[in-house]
Protein backbone atom coordinates (compact mmCIF):
# COMPACT_ATOMS: atom_id res chain seq x y z
CA UNK A 1 0.00 0.00 0.00
CA UNK A 2 2.84 2.81 0.58
CA UNK A 3 4.64 2.27 -2.77
CA UNK A 4 1.05 2.30 -4.26
CA UNK A 5 0.59 5.50 -3.03
CA UNK A 6 3.62 6.64 -3.58
CA UNK A 7 3.26 5.76 -7.31
CA UNK A 8 0.00 7.57 -7.55
CA UNK A 9 -0.50 10.19 -5.18
CA UNK A 10 -3.88 11.93 -4.14
CA UNK A 11 -4.92 14.43 -6.59
CA UNK A 12 -4.81 18.05 -5.83
CA UNK A 13 -8.46 19.89 -4.55
CA UNK A 14 -10.42 21.04 -7.14
CA UNK A 15 -11.75 23.72 -4.63
CA UNK A 16 -8.56 25.71 -3.59
CA UNK A 17 -6.27 27.37 -6.14
CA UNK A 18 -2.96 26.19 -6.49
CA UNK A 19 -0.61 28.15 -4.52
CA UNK A 20 2.25 29.63 -6.14
CA UNK A 21 5.85 30.27 -3.98
CA UNK A 22 7.94 31.73 -6.99
CA UNK A 23 9.00 28.39 -8.38
CA UNK A 24 7.15 26.46 -11.40
CA UNK A 25 5.47 29.55 -12.44
CA UNK A 26 4.56 28.41 -15.69
CA UNK A 27 3.08 24.92 -14.69
CA UNK A 28 1.04 27.48 -11.72
CA UNK A 29 -0.14 29.47 -14.49
CA UNK A 30 -1.71 26.93 -16.99
CA UNK A 31 -3.72 25.14 -13.71
CA UNK A 32 -4.49 28.63 -12.60
CA UNK A 33 -6.39 29.59 -16.05
CA UNK A 34 -8.07 26.35 -15.73
CA UNK A 35 -9.37 26.94 -12.41
CA UNK A 36 -10.11 30.44 -12.86
CA UNK A 37 -12.10 29.27 -15.70
CA UNK A 38 -14.02 26.36 -14.56
CA UNK A 39 -15.41 29.09 -11.87
CA UNK A 40 -16.47 31.19 -14.43
CA UNK A 41 -15.39 32.58 -17.61
CA UNK A 42 -16.58 36.31 -17.16
CA UNK A 43 -13.97 36.41 -13.95
CA UNK A 44 -11.19 34.73 -16.46
CA UNK A 45 -11.96 37.50 -18.76
CA UNK A 46 -11.45 40.63 -16.00
CA UNK A 47 -7.96 39.25 -16.32
CA UNK A 48 -7.60 39.13 -19.58
CA UNK A 49 -9.18 42.40 -20.51
CA UNK A 50 -8.96 45.63 -18.13
CA UNK A 51 -11.95 46.09 -14.98
CA UNK A 52 -15.17 46.93 -16.11
CA UNK A 53 -16.21 50.66 -15.02
CA UNK A 54 -19.80 51.65 -14.94
CA UNK A 55 -19.24 55.25 -16.83
CA UNK A 56 -22.04 57.46 -18.29
CA UNK A 57 -21.87 59.63 -21.00
CA UNK A 58 -23.01 63.49 -20.43
CA UNK A 59 -22.83 65.80 -23.54
CA UNK A 60 -19.72 64.61 -25.22
CA UNK A 61 -17.85 63.52 -22.24
CA UNK A 62 -17.63 60.13 -20.55
CA UNK A 63 -17.79 60.52 -16.92
CA UNK A 64 -17.48 57.76 -14.17
CA UNK A 65 -20.81 56.33 -12.62
CA UNK A 66 -21.15 57.37 -9.24
CA UNK A 67 -21.73 54.09 -6.98
CA UNK A 68 -25.17 54.94 -5.38
CA UNK A 69 -26.01 55.08 -8.82
CA UNK A 70 -24.78 51.65 -10.47
CA UNK A 71 -27.47 49.14 -11.93
CA UNK A 72 -27.82 45.48 -10.35
CA UNK A 73 -25.62 44.53 -13.82
CA UNK A 74 -23.03 46.99 -13.44
CA UNK A 75 -22.78 45.60 -9.66
CA UNK A 76 -22.31 42.17 -11.42
CA UNK A 77 -19.67 43.41 -14.13
CA UNK A 78 -17.24 44.93 -11.05
CA UNK A 79 -17.55 42.10 -8.79
CA UNK A 80 -15.95 39.96 -11.84
CA UNK A 81 -12.77 41.89 -10.81
CA UNK A 82 -12.63 41.38 -7.39
CA UNK A 83 -13.14 37.70 -7.84
CA UNK A 84 -10.69 37.92 -9.52
CA UNK A 85 -8.46 39.45 -7.16
CA UNK A 86 -9.64 37.41 -4.31
CA UNK A 87 -8.54 33.86 -6.43
CA UNK A 88 -5.13 35.53 -7.46
CA UNK A 89 -4.09 36.68 -3.46
CA UNK A 90 -5.58 33.21 -2.12
CA UNK A 91 -2.55 31.45 -4.31
CA UNK A 92 0.57 33.37 -3.59
CA UNK A 93 2.78 32.83 -0.70
CA UNK A 94 3.51 36.01 1.25
CA UNK A 95 7.15 37.22 -0.92
CA UNK A 96 4.75 36.22 -4.36
CA UNK A 97 2.29 38.90 -2.55
CA UNK A 98 4.47 42.00 -1.74
CA UNK A 99 5.35 41.79 -5.80
CA UNK A 100 1.30 42.34 -6.45
CA UNK A 101 0.64 44.05 -2.88
CA UNK A 102 0.00 47.69 -4.29
CA UNK A 103 -2.07 46.41 -7.77
CA UNK A 104 -5.04 47.83 -8.26
CA UNK A 105 -7.02 45.41 -10.54
CA UNK A 106 -6.64 41.82 -11.14
CA UNK A 107 -4.98 42.31 -14.59
CA UNK A 108 -2.56 44.49 -13.10
CA UNK A 109 -1.12 41.68 -10.67
CA UNK A 110 -1.57 39.28 -13.13
CA UNK A 111 0.74 41.46 -15.57
CA UNK A 112 3.00 41.82 -12.72
CA UNK A 113 3.74 38.40 -12.08
CA UNK A 114 4.06 37.43 -15.53
CA UNK A 115 6.86 39.94 -16.03
CA UNK A 116 8.77 39.51 -12.90
CA UNK A 117 8.73 35.42 -13.52
CA UNK A 118 8.60 35.42 -17.56
CA UNK A 119 9.70 39.11 -18.40
CA UNK A 120 9.26 41.09 -21.28
CA UNK A 121 10.91 40.45 -24.87
CA UNK A 122 14.05 42.07 -23.84
CA UNK A 123 14.60 40.18 -20.90
CA UNK A 124 13.67 36.76 -22.40
CA UNK A 125 16.09 37.29 -25.22
CA UNK A 126 18.96 38.38 -22.93
CA UNK A 127 18.07 34.98 -20.64
CA UNK A 128 18.10 33.30 -23.80
CA UNK A 129 22.11 34.40 -24.34
CA UNK A 130 22.74 33.76 -21.01
CA UNK A 131 21.78 30.41 -21.47
CA UNK A 132 23.60 30.02 -24.35
CA UNK A 133 27.11 31.51 -22.71
CA UNK A 134 26.27 28.79 -19.65
CA UNK A 135 26.24 26.22 -22.33
CA UNK A 136 28.92 26.90 -23.98
CA UNK A 137 31.13 27.22 -20.51
CA UNK A 138 29.75 24.14 -19.10
CA UNK A 139 32.77 21.60 -18.92
CA UNK A 140 33.72 18.96 -16.90
CA UNK A 141 37.37 19.41 -15.79
CA UNK A 142 40.04 16.46 -15.33
CA UNK A 143 39.53 14.81 -11.94
CA UNK A 144 36.37 16.69 -11.50
CA UNK A 145 33.74 14.83 -10.09
CA UNK A 146 29.83 15.44 -11.62
CA UNK A 147 28.66 16.96 -7.83
CA UNK A 148 31.37 19.73 -8.12
CA UNK A 149 30.68 20.58 -11.80
CA UNK A 150 26.94 20.83 -10.94
CA UNK A 151 27.89 23.01 -7.71
CA UNK A 152 30.23 25.16 -10.10
CA UNK A 153 27.18 25.85 -12.20
CA UNK A 154 25.10 26.98 -9.61
CA UNK A 155 27.59 29.54 -8.87
CA UNK A 156 26.03 32.59 -6.84
CA UNK A 157 29.35 34.75 -6.80
CA UNK A 158 29.39 38.19 -7.04
CA UNK A 159 32.39 40.46 -7.88
CA UNK A 160 33.27 43.76 -5.69
CA UNK A 161 36.67 44.68 -6.37
CA UNK A 162 35.36 46.18 -9.51
CA UNK A 163 35.01 49.63 -9.85
CA UNK A 164 31.29 49.41 -10.75
CA UNK A 165 29.07 52.35 -9.33
CA UNK A 166 25.53 50.34 -9.31
CA UNK A 167 24.74 46.79 -8.54
CA UNK A 168 24.53 45.09 -11.82
CA UNK A 169 24.50 41.45 -13.99
CA UNK A 170 23.40 39.81 -17.14
CA UNK A 171 21.62 36.49 -15.41
CA UNK A 172 17.65 37.41 -15.33
CA UNK A 173 17.12 34.20 -13.79
CA UNK A 174 18.68 35.78 -10.46
CA UNK A 175 15.92 37.78 -9.52
CA UNK A 176 13.22 37.78 -7.16
CA UNK A 177 11.65 40.71 -8.65
CA UNK A 178 12.44 42.46 -11.69
CA UNK A 179 10.99 45.82 -13.32
CA UNK A 180 11.72 46.70 -17.00
CA UNK A 181 13.41 49.77 -18.08
CA UNK A 182 12.86 50.59 -21.58
CA UNK A 183 16.07 53.34 -21.85
CA UNK A 184 19.52 53.66 -20.19
CA UNK A 185 22.86 51.84 -20.42
CA UNK A 186 26.00 51.29 -18.51
CA UNK A 187 29.40 52.04 -19.70
CA UNK A 188 32.25 49.19 -19.44
CA UNK A 189 35.83 50.07 -18.66
CA UNK A 190 36.95 49.51 -22.68
CA UNK A 191 33.92 52.13 -22.93
CA UNK A 192 31.59 49.88 -24.47
CA UNK A 193 28.16 50.03 -23.67
CA UNK A 194 25.35 47.67 -22.73
CA UNK A 195 21.89 47.98 -22.53
CA UNK A 196 20.01 48.27 -19.35
CA UNK A 197 16.77 46.13 -19.60
CA UNK A 198 15.59 46.07 -15.90
CA UNK A 199 16.09 46.78 -12.59
CA UNK A 200 15.29 44.41 -9.03
CA UNK A 201 15.82 42.64 -6.31
CA UNK A 202 18.58 39.21 -6.41
CA UNK A 203 18.61 36.85 -3.68
CA UNK A 204 17.47 33.62 -2.64
CA UNK A 205 14.65 35.56 -0.91
CA UNK A 206 13.18 38.24 0.30
CA UNK A 207 15.70 38.08 4.05
CA UNK A 208 18.67 37.76 2.36
CA UNK A 209 18.83 39.67 -0.81
CA UNK A 210 20.10 42.93 -2.87
CA UNK A 211 18.01 45.87 -3.97
CA UNK A 212 17.98 48.22 -7.46
CA UNK A 213 20.52 45.66 -8.99
CA UNK A 214 20.33 46.52 -13.02
CA UNK A 215 19.94 43.63 -15.56
CA UNK A 216 22.16 44.78 -18.46
CA UNK A 217 22.64 43.23 -21.42
CA UNK A 218 25.04 40.10 -22.39
CA UNK A 219 27.01 41.38 -18.82
CA UNK A 220 29.08 38.18 -18.49
CA UNK A 221 29.60 38.51 -14.21
CA UNK A 222 27.58 39.80 -11.32
CA UNK A 223 29.31 43.20 -10.02
CA UNK A 224 28.60 44.60 -5.93
CA UNK A 225 29.05 48.18 -5.99
CA UNK A 226 30.66 48.96 -2.38
CA UNK A 227 29.18 52.27 -2.65
CA UNK A 228 25.52 51.23 -2.48
CA UNK A 229 27.00 49.10 -0.10
CA UNK A 230 28.19 51.54 1.93
CA UNK A 231 24.65 53.55 1.20
CA UNK A 232 22.60 51.04 3.05
CA UNK A 233 25.37 51.62 6.37
CA UNK A 234 27.78 49.25 5.51
CA UNK A 235 31.82 49.56 6.05
CA UNK A 236 34.12 48.29 3.79
CA UNK A 237 37.70 47.83 5.60
CA UNK A 238 40.89 46.50 4.15
CA UNK A 239 44.04 45.51 6.09
CA UNK A 240 46.89 43.51 6.58
CA UNK A 241 47.09 40.04 8.41
CA UNK A 242 49.75 41.13 11.04
CA UNK A 243 47.54 44.12 12.53
CA UNK A 244 44.54 45.93 12.04
CA UNK A 245 46.04 49.17 11.49
CA UNK A 246 43.92 51.27 8.42
CA UNK A 247 47.22 51.49 5.79
CA UNK A 248 44.86 53.50 3.07
CA UNK A 249 42.02 55.53 3.23
CA UNK A 250 40.14 56.23 -0.06
CA UNK A 251 37.93 59.17 -0.98
CA UNK A 252 34.39 58.86 -3.13
CA UNK A 253 33.95 60.13 -6.43
CA UNK A 254 30.60 59.48 -8.83
CA UNK A 255 29.79 56.48 -6.32
CA UNK A 256 33.45 54.88 -6.89
CA UNK A 257 36.08 54.91 -4.15
CA UNK A 258 39.41 55.53 -5.32
CA UNK A 259 42.75 56.04 -4.10
CA UNK A 260 45.85 57.84 -4.69
CA UNK A 261 49.05 56.07 -4.34
CA UNK A 262 51.85 58.36 -3.90
CA UNK A 263 55.95 57.83 -3.03
CA UNK A 264 55.73 59.46 0.35
CA UNK A 265 59.36 57.62 1.19
CA UNK A 266 61.18 61.27 1.97
CA UNK A 267 58.60 62.00 4.55
CA UNK A 268 58.00 60.40 8.17
CA UNK A 269 54.32 61.20 8.10
CA UNK A 270 51.50 60.94 5.74
CA UNK A 271 48.80 64.09 5.56
CA UNK A 272 45.45 63.44 4.07
CA UNK A 273 42.92 65.93 3.96
CA UNK A 274 39.07 64.28 3.76
CA UNK A 275 36.23 66.29 2.79
CA UNK A 276 32.77 65.54 5.17
CA UNK A 277 30.14 63.85 2.77
CA UNK A 278 27.76 65.55 5.52
CA UNK A 279 28.91 69.40 4.95
CA UNK A 280 29.77 68.32 1.20
CA UNK A 281 26.52 67.53 0.60
CA UNK A 282 24.93 70.54 2.58
CA UNK A 283 27.11 73.27 0.11
CA UNK A 284 26.00 71.20 -3.31
CA UNK A 285 22.29 71.70 -2.02
CA UNK A 286 22.76 75.85 -1.36
CA UNK A 287 23.45 75.42 2.61
CA UNK A 288 20.31 73.68 3.40
CA UNK A 289 19.64 73.17 7.22
CA UNK A 290 20.73 69.96 8.55
CA UNK A 291 17.86 68.59 9.51
CA UNK A 292 15.97 69.37 6.45
CA UNK A 293 18.46 66.87 4.68
CA UNK A 294 17.43 64.23 7.01
CA UNK A 295 13.80 64.67 6.20
CA UNK A 296 14.66 64.85 2.23
CA UNK A 297 16.52 61.42 2.79
CA UNK A 298 13.09 59.83 5.19
CA UNK A 299 11.27 60.73 1.85
CA UNK A 300 12.95 59.98 -0.52
CA UNK A 301 13.02 62.99 -2.72
CA UNK A 302 15.96 63.73 -3.50
CA UNK A 303 17.71 61.36 -6.58
CA UNK A 304 21.27 60.24 -5.52
CA UNK A 305 21.45 61.62 -2.35
CA UNK A 306 23.08 59.26 0.34
CA UNK A 307 21.12 57.39 2.86
CA UNK A 308 23.22 58.78 6.13
CA UNK A 309 22.79 60.80 9.03
CA UNK A 310 23.43 64.57 8.48
CA UNK A 311 24.49 66.26 11.75
CA UNK A 312 25.71 69.64 12.64
CA UNK A 313 28.99 69.18 14.28
CA UNK A 314 30.58 72.65 13.33
CA UNK A 315 29.78 76.08 11.56
CA UNK A 316 29.44 76.81 8.47
CA UNK A 317 31.43 79.96 7.39
CA UNK A 318 29.46 81.12 4.59
CA UNK A 319 26.12 80.42 6.75
CA UNK A 320 27.49 82.99 9.07
CA UNK A 321 28.73 85.01 6.84
CA UNK A 322 25.31 85.36 4.63
CA UNK A 323 23.62 86.11 8.23
CA UNK A 324 25.93 88.78 9.55
CA UNK A 325 23.83 91.97 9.22
CA UNK A 326 25.85 95.08 8.37
CA UNK A 327 25.63 98.77 10.13
CA UNK A 328 24.60 101.27 8.19
CA UNK A 329 26.76 104.51 7.96
CA UNK A 330 25.93 107.26 10.41
CA UNK A 331 24.26 110.19 9.08
CA UNK A 332 25.98 113.39 8.47
CA UNK A 333 24.52 116.98 9.81
CA UNK A 334 26.83 119.10 7.35
CA UNK A 335 26.28 118.97 3.72
CA UNK A 336 29.45 118.40 1.65
CA UNK A 337 28.09 117.81 -1.95
CA UNK A 338 28.92 120.81 -3.95
CA UNK A 339 26.89 119.50 -7.46
CA UNK A 340 24.30 117.16 -8.47
CA UNK A 341 25.97 114.11 -9.18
Amino acid sequence: MASSNFLFPEGNSINRPPIFNGEGYHYWKSRMQIFIEAIDLNIWDAIENSPFIPTIVIGHEIKYLPKDQWSDDDRRKVQYDLKAKNIITSALGIDEYFIISNCKNAKEMWDTLKITHDGTNDVKRSRRNTLIHEYELFRMNQNESIQDMLKDSKNQTWHIDNGCSKHMTGDASKFINLTPKRSGHVTYGDNNKGKILGIGKIGTNFLTSIENVLLVDELKHSLLSVSQLCDKGFKCIINTKNDKNVKIIGFRVNNVYKIKLENNSNNSQCLMSKEDESWLWHKRIAHINMEHLNKLISKDLVIGLPKIKFEKNKLCDACQKGKQVKVSFKPKNIVTTSRPL
